[in-house]
């Protein structure tokens, strides 16, 4: 296994570059899998539709403020650092 390739990895997918929603098999490590299975799992993806269902709901016109998207410089901790949004007039 790569270091760091998580869902990337070209030791586990034949294109690991590509998006492929059917992919099988697709061992896939989104919050992890096995004895290392997040417990917060479930309550995290609860959270994140609760907190971003009544962001949309809330600010309906949501846009993007930044044209480019800044990323952690982190082998570890991959993602956006920070989400520019211009949110519009609430509804």
């Amino acid at each position: 296994m790569t270091l760091a390739a998580a869902n990337r990895d070209p030791d586990a997918f034949a294109e690991p570059d590509r998006l492929e929603l059917a992919r099988r098999p697709n061992r896939h490590t989104s919050l992890a899998f096995g004895p290392h299975f997040c417990l917060g799992a479930s309550l995290a993806r609860l959270e994140g539709r609760i907190a971003f269902t009544e962001l949309a709901r809330r600010f309906p016109r949501m846009e993007l403020a930044a044209e480019t998207l800044p990323h952690r410089d982190n082998i570890v901790l991959r993602g956006v650092r920070e989400l520019a949004l211009a949110l519009g007039a609430p509804a």
